[in-house]
């Protein structure tokens, strides 16, 4: 069965994975801001808020990481 999924390129799960990666760090990116660019939501650099979101999108990574890990 791996040997089958592994044969093509449509391998979903993998890219099913990349892809919620990218939108969870572009929504951080946003959520958080940059020194030129404020956040959108209104978040303040180096509070609570900026270093919770950084804290879930660890756990997020953890998460997603434990998951491939598992489908591979």
């Amino acid at each position: 069965m791996i040997i089958e999924s592994e044969k093509n390129h449509k391998q979903w799960k993998k890219v099913g994975i990349n892809v919620s990666i990218f939108f969870v760090l572009l929504f951080i990116n946003l959520f958080r801001g940059s020194k030129k660019n404020p956040s959108i939501f209104g978040i303040v650099r180096c509070s609570g808020a900026d270093w919770s979101s950084l804290i879930i999108y660890v756990i997020i990574c953890g998460v997603l990481s434990y998951v491939s890990v598992k489908a591979v």
